[in-house]
C-alpha cells in the first residue's frame, strides 16, 4: 500500500507540472513571444503574473493529487482528467484553433465558421476518445508510463518552442521608445496650415449611402436632423473612386504618410525607419521649416526622422494593475486555447490590454489615458467629461482637456471634446495629422459623442453621421480661428470596411480635398485614383493647387495589399505573406477585386 501511495505520489507530481508549464507557462509565453509587437508591455511586465498563476496553479493541482494520492481509484479519475483537458486545451490553441479574423472589437458572425468549428471539434472528440480507448485496452498501469513519457516529451517541445521563437531578442527588448504626444495638438499657424485627418475604416461606400439617404429625405420634403454632408463639406472635392492599398492600419499610415509599402522586403523596423526619412513629404515639410505634428497610435520610427516630428517624445509604459493586465491577458489566451463552441463565452479583443497601459517617463505625465478604445469590466459607461478622460484635475491644463505631453488618445470623443481649444499660437507654418477612431470598432459612441458602453450599439451608417459632426465640428473651429482660408485640408480613411454590403477587401477609404483658399459648392470627382499617388498630391497642394488639379495621374492598374494577420490568434510576425489584389475600374465593385497571383513573403 506504502509502494502504490508513492507511485500514484509521483504520478501527481507529474501531472500537475505537465498542466501547469503548458497553460500556465508555455502557452502565455509562447503567445507573447509570437505577437510580441502587437503588445504594449516587456516581457519582463508580465513575467511576474506568469509565474504567479503557476503557483497558484501548481499548488492547487498538488494539494489534489497529493490527497486523492490516499485512493489510488479516486486518484485515477482526476490525474486522467487533469491529462485530459490539458491535452484538449494544448491541441486545441495550437494545431485545432479556428481563424476567426482579427480580434478588433468587431462583433464575431459565428456561423461563417461553423464548418471550420465542427471540424476542430470532432478532432478533439477524436483526441478523447483514442486516450480512453488506450486506457481502456492497456488498463491505467501500463498506459501511466506511456502517458509520463508523452507528457515529458510534450514538455520538452515546448520548450525547445520557447528557445526558437526567442532567438531573436525582441521578446526579452524593452518597449521604451518613440510615440505621439498631445504636444501642439490644438496648436494652428497664422501662416500657412496642412491638416489631415484619417477616420480610421470609414468607407466610402458608407458615406456615400449618408448622402444619398439625406437626398432621400429632402426629396421627401423632410429637414434633415443636423447639416448635411454636402453643407459641412462646401469647397471639397469627393474623389468617390478612391482605392486605398492596405487592409491593416499598421500598414497603411506609414504608406499614407511616406508613401512607402511594406510588403516583407525587410524587417518592419528598419522598414518604417527608412520610409519616414525617405519621405517627400516629411522632407518637404522638413527642408521648408515647417512644424510637423503626426497623432497615431501605429508604430513610429525610432531615429532618423522622428527628431523632425514636434510631437514625439520618447516614452516607457507599466502597468497601473499587474494583476488586471494578468487576467486580461489569460482571458486572450482562454479564446485562443479553448474549443470553439466554447469560444463566443470568451469573445474578446486584444484592445482590452490597453485599459492597463500607463505612460511614464521624463518627458511624459503618469496619468495615461489607454491609446485605443477599450473599456474596462469596471468602466462600462464611459461618459466622462474631457477633464477626466484626460487625466486628474490638477494636471490639466486649457488645452481643450488635454495634458501636453500625455500619449495621444485616438478616441473619437476625446477629439471632438478638444476641439473647441483649438487657437493659434504659431507664426511658422504647421501640419498636423490626426489619425482618430472614426468608424472602427467598437461603434459606441452616439451622435452626440457620447460612449455608452463596451458593444457595437450602431450601424456604420449611424457612426458616420456622428463623424460627421465632429468634421463640422472641426471644420467650423478652423473657420472660426481664422485659419481655414490658409489651410489645405485633407479628410481620409487608413482603408474602407471589411464586409460592407457584399463583403469587400476594404478597398475604398473615404477621400475629401480642399486647397488653401478654395471655395466652391461640393464636388464629386469620380476618377479612378489610388493612395499609390498621395506624395505628388500632398505636394501639390503645399504648392496651392486646387483639390481638382492635385492627382497628376489616374486610371492606372490600382494594387491593395492584405495579409492573413490575425493577431494573437496564432504565431504571427511583421513577416506574413502579403497577397496582392487588382481593384477594377469601379472601386465600389467588390466583384471587380482579383487575386494578382503575386505573394510577398
Amino acid at each position: 500500500m506504502k509502494h502504490l501511495h508513492k507511485k500514484e505520489l509521483i504520478d501527481g507530481i507529474v501531472v500537475a507540472i505537465f498542466a501547469t508549464f503548458t497553460l500556465t507557462f508555455f502557452a502565455p509565453y509562447e503567445m507573447y513571444a509570437t505577437n510580441v509587437g502587437d503588445f504594449w508591455f516587456d516581457l519582463w511586465d508580465i513575467l511576474p503574473g506568469f509565474a504567479t498563476v503557476s503557483a497558484v496553479m501548481f499548488a492547487a493541482l498538488l494539494i489534489i493529487n497529493t490527497v486523492t494520492s490516499l485512493i489510488p481509484k479516486a486518484n485515477r479519475y482526476f490525474l486522467g482528467i487533469e491529462m485530459m483537458i490539458t491535452l484538449l486545451l494544448y491541441f486545441s490553441g495550437n494545431f485545432m484553433s479556428v481563424y476567426v479574423g482579427e480580434l478588433n472589437g468587431e462583433s464575431i458572425n459565428w456561423e461563417l465558421y461553423s464548418a471550420e468549428g465542427m471540424a476542430s471539434q470532432i478532432g478533439l472528440v477524436g483526441l478523447v476518445l483514442v486516450v480512453l480507448l488506450l486506457i481502456y485496452r492497456f488498463t491505467w498501469e501500463k498506459f501511466m508510463p506511456v502517458a509520463r513519457v508523452v507528457m515529458v516529451c510534450i514538455c520538452l517541445v515546448q520548450l525547445i518552442t520557447m528557445v526558437t521563437v526567442s532567438v531573436d531578442g525582441r521578446v526579452f527588448g524593452s518597449k521604451t521608445g518613440y510615440y505621439a504626444t498631445n504636444v501642439g495638438h490644438n496648436e494652428y499657424s497664422s501662416g500657412r496650415n496642412m491638416n489631415i485627418l484619417v477616420l480610421d475604416s470609414f468607407d466610402a461606400r458608407v458615406f456615400d449611402d449618408i448622402m444619398n439617404e439625406e437626398e432621400e429625405l429632402i426629396a421627401a420634403g423632410k429637414k434633415c436632423e443636423n447639416r448635411t454632408c454636402k453643407e459641412i463639406l462646401s469647397d471639397f472635392t469627393f474623389y468617390k473612386n478612391n482605392a486605398g492599398m492596405f487592409t491593416l492600419t499598421d500598414f497603411a499610415i506609414p504608406q499614407i504618410i511616406t508613401g512607402e509599402k511594406y510588403l516583407n522586403q525587410e524587417d518592419y523596423g528598419p522598414f518604417v525607419e527608412k520610409a519616414y526619412f525617405d519621405s517627400p513629404l516629411l522632407n518637404t515639410l522638413h527642408d521648408d521649416g515647417w512644424e510637423t505634428n503626426i497623432y497615431t497610435t501605429v508604430t513610429l520610427p525610432q531615429d532618423g526622422a522622428r527628431e523632425w516630428i514636434n510631437n514625439w517624445k520618447q516614452v516607457d509604459f507599466e502597468a497601473s494593475n499587474m494583476m488586471g493586465l494578468t487576467e486580461c491577458f489569460y482571458e486572450l489566451l482562454a479564446f485562443r486555447y479553448l474549443p470553439y463552441s466554447y469560444k463566443p463565452m470568451f469573445e474578446y479583443s486584444s484592445d482590452y490590454l490597453n485599459v492597463y497601459q500607463k505612460a511614464v517617463g521624463d518627458e511624459v505625465n503618469a496619468e495615461y489615458v489607454p491609446r485605443r478604445s477599450a473599456a474596462s469590466k469596471e468602466q462600462n459607461s464611459i461618459t466622462k467629461d474631457a477633464n477626466a478622460l484626460a487625466g486628474e484635475p490638477d494636471a490639466i491644463d486649457l488645452n481643450g482637456g488635454l495634458v501636453e505631453n500625455e500619449v495621444f488618445c485616438w478616441k473619437n470623443d476625446v477629439f471632438y471634446k478638444t476641439i473647441p481649444a483649438m487657437h493659434v499660437t504659431k507664426d511658422k507654418p504647421v501640419m498636423h495629422f490626426y489619425h482618430i477612431k472614426g468608424l472602427h470598432a467598437k461603434r459606441d459612441m452616439d451622435i452626440n459623442m457620447q460612449v455608452h458602453d463596451n458593444k457595437n450599439l450602431y450601424s456604420y451608417n449611424e457612426t458616420a453621421y456622428a463623424c460627421m459632426k465632429i468634421i463640422d465640428a472641426w471644420l467650423t473651429q478652423l473657420k472660426e480661428i481664422g485659419v481655414y482660408d490658409n489651410s489645405s485640408i485633407i479628410i481620409m480613411a487608413d482603408h474602407g470596411m471589411s464586409g460592407y454590403r457584399m463583403g469587400g477587401e476594404m478597398q475604398s477609404p473615404i477621400l475629401l480635398i480642399k486647397g488653401v483658399d478654395e471655395h466652391h459648392d461640393f464636388s464629386v470627382d469620380e476618377r479612378a485614383v489610388s493612395y499609390a499617388d498621395l506624395q505628388p498630391v500632398y505636394l501639390n497642394l503645399l504648392s496651392g493647387a486646387k483639390s481638382d488639379a492635385v492627382f497628376e495621374s489616374e486610371n492606372h492598374e490600382r494594387f491593395l495589399y492584405s495579409t492573413d494577420y490575425i493577431g494573437a490568434l496564432k504565431s504571427y510576425s511583421r513577416n506574413e505573406p502579403f497577397y496582392e489584389y487588382s481593384i477594377g475600374e469601379d472601386a465600389f465593385d467588390v466583384t471587380q477585386i482579383r487575386r494578382t497571383g503575386r505573394v510577398f513573403e
